[in-house]
């Protein structure tokens, strides 16, 4: 599973910030698919927990965006 501070991690530029929130963003888009077709109830339900981890880290993402611009741009 993806956290916060793993992506966090991987940002080096200011347009990888972008790049991971689409990445964190598609990743829900396909999991919402993979619930859609879910054969039980708990796989639903495990996926839809899924999804929202998904979404608050993309929130988070979203949230912080110009704090890590902020970052990125102090180091260089």
């Amino acid at each position: 599973m993806w956290t916060y501070l793993a992506i966090r991690n991987q940002i080096k530029t200011v347009d990888d910030i972008k790049q991971q929130i689409h990445r964190v963003d598609r990743q829900v888009k396909t999991v919402k698919r993979k619930q859609m077709i879910a054969c039980t109830f708990a796989e639903t339900l495990a996926l839809e927990s899924k999804i929202k981890s998904l979404k608050a880290l993309s929130h988070k993402l979203k949230l912080n965006c110009f704090v890590i611009e902020e970052e990125l741009n102090a180091n260089d």
